[in-house]
């Protein structure tokens, strides 16, 4: 009887050792397809989720110097990256104005918006969206698309939230899609459709003017 116990007993172990063996098997594969996955996928910035961005000091439309942290302190921010030369930087001003044309609206945070380009080819841009530039819209201007670099940016629109100490939030490549500044604002979406047609082309940072 105590033979067919210790037989039983040796047995119980070897079945546990082979399912720790194969749960930690699984683990290891999980672990690689994740990695792979990371690799597949090109990272919009930098930085991951509850990293601090790294602070920053651009002029707005007249000149005058902002920095990032005397907009971002209060209650956080929206941060957009967009080029004048970019078809789909278009459309997602279109809905910063959208969104900013509605006086019934107080934003939770304001909407930064950082466009990457020559202050002439900026002004001209501009030009088509009168009355975007608010106290809740911060228009800056980076003629060296220094912040591109800085935030590891590799292509335009790029968009991320951030809260009032600069922690990355959300962050998207495809800021102009899949309504993603309305959902971010919650503020309810048009009864129009803002952007139609195919818009869906970014302009990779390097082809910018440095």
């Amino acid at each position: 009887m105590q033979g067919l116990w210790l037989i039983a007993f040796i047995v119980q172990w070897a079945i546990v050792l082979m399912l720790v063996t194969l749960v930690i098997g699984i683990l290891r594969y999980l672990v690689s397809v994740k990695e792979r996955w990371n690799l597949a996928i090109p990272a919009i910035t930098k930085y991951e989720l509850q990293e601090q961005i790294d602070d920053f000091e651009l002029p707005n439309v007249v000149g005058i110097k902002i920095k990032s942290i005397d907009v971002i302190s209060r209650s956080g921010a929206i941060i957009l990256l967009i080029s004048p030369t970019c078809q789909s930087c278009g459309a997602l001003l279109a809905q910063v104005l959208e969104i900013a044309s509605r006086h019934d609206i107080i934003f939770s945070q304001p909407i930064i918006v950082i466009v990457l380009g020559a202050k002439e080819s900026v002004e001209h841009l501009l030009s088509n969206y009168p009355g975007l530039s608010s106290s809740q819209v911060v228009i800056l201007i980076d003629e060296q698309a220094s912040t591109a670099r800085q935030f590891g940016v590799d292509a335009v629109p790029t968009g991320f939230t951030v809260d009032h100490k600069g922690r990355m939030i959300s962050q998207t490549s495809n800021p102009h899609l899949a309504n993603w500044l309305y959902t971010v604002m919650k503020v309810p979406l048009p009864k129009e459709p803002i952007v139609t047609g195919p818009v869906t082309r970014r302009v990779p940072t390097a082809y910018l003017k440095n």
